[in-house]
Parts: structure tokens; C-alpha cells; sequence
């Protein structure tokens, strides 16, 4: 698939995670285990509700704001401009950042529901953009009348002729080429799975050709699926700027751990 299906229900998840959270603290309690939690947990649709910290924040002097729920259980906060807000993808780049030196200007994307640009200067965090890619490609393909024309279940592949057409047709009219996607379905009946590659294309392009300026290195935070499209895309939009992937899972972990170190 493009994107990641829309999470479950916000009461169902925060239930998920204190069970998750009884289940460590009840069992690693007595070896002293911390556990921390980045995320949406920190939000007002999780456990508890944290300020945001604010930028610039250095990503090697810096520390993201918490709360420390009991004797071993530290939640993280999130990060705010003006205009926009993180929980989260401020860990992964925390963590990222132990694996890399960020010298110069650094753009870092994280593909997602919600994906994130954020500009790092010689490794200090100063500004980021959030773009609702991956939560509109899931809201198409169900709820509008795109939906009986798309197929967004299935894997794409970055290098499909239809995933190409739609970083190309994404220098257009965002609007009228959505629609273009049903007029294809009906006249030439174009095969689902292909209009799905299509709008992948179409939203990851159009997410990518807002970049208002170039970096000089992209620092790509992705797994799976979307860490192909969106090195493919950068790749095609961008062939000048070099692209280096880390993995979404190793983020977290370390920026997490970097955490956790300062504690003990």
C-alpha cells in the first residue's frame, strides 16, 4: 500500500497502551526497568496531556519535554511551532541524529498518516511542516467516489509506470487530476490497482514539490513501502540531492534510549 491505514479509535488505544504499560511495570519492575513513551500518548487524545516544547532545540544539548508517570514510566512530549505540532517523529529525529552528523542544512522526512519535514541547521531542529499525505489517500480510497476506482490495499511499486505518472502529473491541477483518476475508470476503465499507484504518486508528489527550498541532504526516516516511494520520488523531483534512509523502528529506539541514558 501508499500509506498506513487510519490507527484504531483514540479510547481503544489509549486501553492498548496502559495495558501494555501494567503488563512491563508489573513484570520488569523489580530489575529496575524504565519504560519510556513517545508519541501520541502525551496528547489529548492519550494517557495525559503535555505542553509541547518549542523551537530551535538542539538535537545533541537539547531535551524533549516529560512527565514521569510513576517510579519507572517517563512519557514524552512533543514539539510545537506557530503554526504546527509533533508527538513523536521528535524522538525518531532525536534519534536519527545519534546515528549521523547533521552538518549544514538537512531536511528529514518522515512519511506517514501525517507525514513531517522538519529542517535541521548544523544539527539544531529550527522548523517543520506537517502534510496530511498518507490520512488523504486513506480517506479517497474509502469515502469518496474515488473509492469504487482505487485499489489501496495492495503494494506499489516505486517503479511502476503509474506510481512515475503521478509524481509528473503532480506539477499540475491537484484538483482536476484527483478527478482525472475517476474519468480514466470510467472511460478507459484503467485497472484499479493502477489508479492506486497513480494517487500515491499524485500525493507524495504534491507533498514533495513544497519543499520551498533545496537541501542539502535529504535524511529520509521510513520502513517498508514508503521508504521506497518516497526515496523514488525524491530521487526523480530532486536527482541532485543526495537521500540517506533510516530505518522508523531504529529511530524511535534510539532516540528513546538517548532518553534514557540521561537518566540513569
Amino acid at each position: 500500500m501508499g500509506f498506513g491505514k487510519l490507527s484504531m479509535p483514540a479510547e481503544e488505544k489509549v486501553n492498548l497502551l496502559q495495558e501494555k504499560i501494567t503488563d512491563i511495570t508489573k513484570n520488569q519492575i523489580e530489575r529496575g526497568v524504565l519504560c519510556v513513551i513517545s508519541g501520541m500518548a502525551s496528547s489529548s487524545i492519550g494517557l495525559r496531556t503535555l505542553d509541547y516544547g518549542k523551537l530551535p532545540i538542539s538535537l545533541l544539548t537539547g531535551e524533549i519535554p516529560y512527565d514521569q508517570l510513576d517510579q519507572h514510566t517517563y512519557l514524552l512530549s512533543g514539539l510545537a511551532t506557530a503554526e504546527d505540532v509533533m508527538r513523536g517523529e521528535e524522538t525518531q529525529i532525536f534519534g536519527t541524529a545519534g546515528m549521523s552528523s547533521f552538518a549544514g542544512n538537512t531536511l528529514a522526512i518522515l512519511p506517514g498518516t501525517h507525514s513531517k519535514h522538519a529542517w535541521l541547521e548544523d544539527g539544531t531542529l529550527t522548523d517543520f511542516k506537517t502534510f496530511m499525505s498518507g490520512e488523504l489517500f486513506s480517506l479517497l480510497g474509502t469515502h469518496s467516489i474515488l473509492s469504487h476506482s482505487l485499489d489501496t490495499q495492495g503494494n506499489i511499486n516505486a517503479q511502476s509506470k503509474a506510481f512515475l505518472k503521478g509524481l509528473e502529473r503532480s506539477a499540475g491541477a491537484f484538483l482536476h487530476e484527483l478527478f482525472a483518476i475517476r474519468a480514466r475508470h470510467v472511460l478507459h476503465n484503467s485497472p484499479d490497482k493502477e489508479n492506486g499507484a497513480f494517487l500515491s504518486g499524485l500525493l507524495i508528489g504534491s507533498e514533495l514539490r513544497a519543499i520551498p527550498r533545496i537541501p542539502g541532504l535529504v535524511c529520509l526516516i521510513a520502513d517498508g513501502t514508503l521508504e521506497g516511494l518516497y526515496k523514488k520520488a525524491l530521487q526523480t523531483l530532486y536527482p541532485k540531492t543526495p537521500v540517506k534512509t533510516f530505518s522508523t523502528e531504529e529511530a524511535t529506539i534510539r532516540g528513546q534510549w538517548q532518553f534514557i541514558q540521561k537518566r540513569i
